[in-house]
């Protein structure tokens, strides 16, 4: 970008990393990349885009928190490169799976559920073992392997106490067994 005379902020809380990155653009901050540090930046900064394909999974998600936080409407500040909505299906495993699914690729039987009744029936569906998955707040993800229907009955409240649903995959381990 500094090539086409762009100027560019790059946020990079590795400060040696940051050090050294001077080449790549007009203005190197080393600062965490949450939204409450990424907002300051946007303010005092005042950019018309931002990139967030550069800074793996903890760019991505601040960024979509900034987004659903309007910080980035209130600062009048574009979403440049893979649109917000594709963002919030990556990192997302249930609408993932779900968009798979809905264009026809092949993907690992599951069910989005939102009890732990629903989850058991799925597991009856699909059969033991299976996988629960979650995405929480913050990207926390957690995959657990269940082999039978006590441990998903131990495992599935504490994980919708927190959210409001999560996805229950058949293994595969038992895809290959069959």
């Amino acid at each position: 970008m500094k090539t086409e005379d762009i100027k560019t902020v790059l946020i990079n809380s590795n400060y040696d990393i940051a050090l050294t990155s001077k080449e790549l653009s007009d203005n190197v901050v080393s600062v965490p990349r949450t939204p409450a540090w990424v907002e300051e930046i946007i303010e005092f900064r005042r950019p018309n885009g931002i990139l967030l394909s550069f800074g793996k999974e903890t760019a991505l998600n601040c960024g979509v928190k900034l987004h659903e936080e309007g910080i980035l409407q209130k600062y009048s500040c574009n979403i440049l490169g893979t649109p917000i909505q594709s963002i919030q299906i990556t990192i997302d495993r249930c609408l993932f799976t779900q968009k798979m699914s809905d264009i026809g690729e092949k993907v690992v039987p599951h069910k989005v559920v939102e009890s732990l009744e629903e989850a058991l029936i799925s597991a009856e569906q699909f059969g033991y073992p299976v996988v629960v998955r979650a995405t929480f707040p913050e990207s926390q993800r957690i995959s657990c392997y269940v082999d039978n229907r006590e441990g998903l009955i131990s495992l599935v409240p504490s994980i919708l106490t927190d959210l409001s649903h999560s996805l229950i995959d058949k293994s595969q381990s038992s895809i290959d067994k069959s």
